[in-house]
């Protein structure tokens, strides 16, 4: 049996800010979801190109981020931004019709030969005969369509019950008893578990009934009873949360 007494920190609101050693879900825009830790001066690999978590750290979550010309990650904005400052020619509101002087064999080929999407996206605005005549707006649309169509982006995220159960749901759905989301609240509801609960689980679901009361009871000063089998409990899924500071 172990009990876990609830940490001083007010965990009722996700955190805002990305620190070294947290947990991030990782998405990336073929809808592929991983579970990441963030470690400075380590890399994630994403089809066969390494990238470093450096850039992540201190920013916010739920922010897209992108290759820049460099290989690093900067965001999807900071992009945009640099596309902007190229072509930066004076705005007509007047009526226009797209003319696309880059066809798709062509767009294919570059591909095929390795071009970097920002190159690619690059080459679609310097043969578009229109792009200096949008707006601002206008641009920035254009260019947000062109990088999620040509671009490997990535989607950062605080690990949260739902996704969690998303990507179970998704790839493991075994591992966690075939739960729901939205069964797993029913079964909080049902319980009764609130922000001072004292709470006893036992649980075979790789600890996302754990996980749920922990989100729950946390931060308020609730306590849990963790009843396991064997000579140590299955954490899997409960690890995946940013529950407790971590030790550097």
């Amino acid at each position: 049996e172990a009990e876990n007494k609830a940490p001083a920190q007010d965990l009722s609101e996700l955190k805002s800010t990305i620190k070294d050693r947290d947990n991030i879900l990782l998405t990336d825009n073929s809808g592929t979801m991983r579970i990441l830790r963030v470690m400075p001066k380590n890399t994630f690999s994403h089809c066969k190109k390494n990238y470093s978590f450096d850039p992540l750290i201190n920013t916010s979550f739920n922010t897209f981020w992108v290759p820049g010309p460099d290989g690093q990650l900067i965001t999807s904005e900071e992009l945009n931004l640099s596309w902007k400052e190229k072509n930066q020619i004076e705005e007509d509101n007047g009526e226009r019709k797209e003319v696309q002087k880059l066809k798709q064999e062509e767009i294919e080929d570059m591909k095929a030969k390795g071009v970097e999407g920002e190159q690619i996206i690059q080459k679609l605005i310097d043969s578009s005969s229109t792009f200096h005549k949008r707006t601002e707006y206008s641009k920035q649309k254009y260019i947000k369509k062109k990088v999620q169509k040509h671009i490997t982006q990535f989607y950062v995220q605080e690990p949260t019950l739902p996704l969690i159960s998303e990507l179970y749901e998704k790839y493991k759905h075994d591992k966690i008893g075939f739960l729901r989301s939205d069964t797993i609240g029913l079964m909080m509801q049902l319980a009764g578990v609130g922000g001072d609960s004292r709470v006893m689980v036992t649980e075979e679901c790789s600890g996302i009934i754990l996980s749920a009361v922990a989100l729950r009871n946390m931060g308020q000063g609730g306590k849990i009873n963790h009843v396991f089998f064997g000579h140590s409990p299955t954490l899997t899924v409960f690890r995946h949360f940013n529950l407790f500071s971590r030790e550097k």
